[in-house]
């Protein structure tokens, strides 16, 4: 006779072994599976950032900037007489009295860790010599104004993405080991340089110029830094523009992933660098 096996089953305690185990496998891959998404994220985001700013800046290099209908008007022989905007049908390139000149990129506008406003700005085309005119030769005599408000707001309000933002005082200039912190920074296109009669253009290759806007602070509203804007300069002891360098810190709100890019030159042809893991530079 042959004996019968019966079937054998798993236990309470088995079921419930392989239950704990297969969980604690689940989690530890869910946690894995999500720290590197979010490494990748912050990765894409700084990325983003970066594209950002050098698209503005070529922006400026090639001339390129947003269309838009207004009357510029400018006293022509008052040298301190800023562009007053009025609204109108004048299409882009036929507003004589003014030019566009540059680009400000404002970081965490009004408090917002997340938020980046791109300013557009203008400046007058020309300046009394004499009894007559000539082209300006200077950021000081273009009197610059930024289009913030009505009836020509060409402001591009836009979001850094994936929880990326720009921490208290993570925006700077100067050098390593003396930066001071400020809360706008934007580049500018150069100006033709004339002879001292004012008749003869000098020089007519362009450079993009690197600047910090004065009176500016992380966090600042829109209008504060349309307004400090006027007051960038190129003025022999005052000025503002190509700084050694200009870094802006980011950190990541979900983790606590930390870069910066680095904006310079050192007299040569603006670059940016960008160090996806390292501490804001003091």
């Amino acid at each position: 006779m042959n004996a019968s096996l019966s079937p054998q089953g798993y236990t309470v305690i088995e079921v419930m072994i392989f239950l704990a185990i297969s969980t604690l496998m689940l989690v530890s891959a869910v946690i894995t599976v999500g720290g590197q998404q979010a490494k990748i994220q912050y990765a894409q985001a700084m990325r983003d950032v970066e594209s950002k700013i050098q698209d503005v800046m070529s922006d400026i290099s090639t001339g390129y900037y947003p269309q838009a209908s207004f009357e510029c008007i400018v006293n022509n022989f008052a040298p301190n007489d800023k562009p007053m905007l009025n609204p109108g049908s004048n299409t882009q390139g036929t507003n004589e009295p003014c030019t566009f000149i540059g680009k400000v990129l404002q970081f965490s506008p009004g408090g917002s860790a997340d938020g980046l406003n791109i300013f557009t700005v203008i400046g007058r085309r020309q300046t009394p010599q004499g009894t007559r005119l000539r082209q300006v030769s200077s950021l000081e005599e273009a009197n610059p104004v930024a289009l913030a408000t009505a009836p020509a707001d060409l402001t591009e309000e836009d979001s850094l993405r994936f929880g990326l933002q720009v921490p208290v005082d993570g925006m700077k200039y100067g050098s390593p080991g003396s930066y001071t912190p400020i809360g706008a920074m934007g580049f500018f296109s150069s100006f033709g340089q004339y002879n001292t009669a004012g008749n003869n253009l000098l020089s007519s290759a362009q450079k993009l110029n690197l600047a910090w806007v004065p009176g500016t602070s992380l966090g600042d509203s829109k209008s504060t830094v349309a307004a400090a804007i006027e007051n960038i300069t190129d003025a022999s002891g005052s000025s503002t523009l190509n700084p050694e360098s200009i870094v802006i810190c980011f950190e990541d709100a979900n983790s606590d992933q930390r870069g910066f890019i680095t904006i310079g030159g050192s007299g040569r042809q603006l670059t940016t660098e960008l160090i996806l893991d390292g501490e804001c530079p003091s």
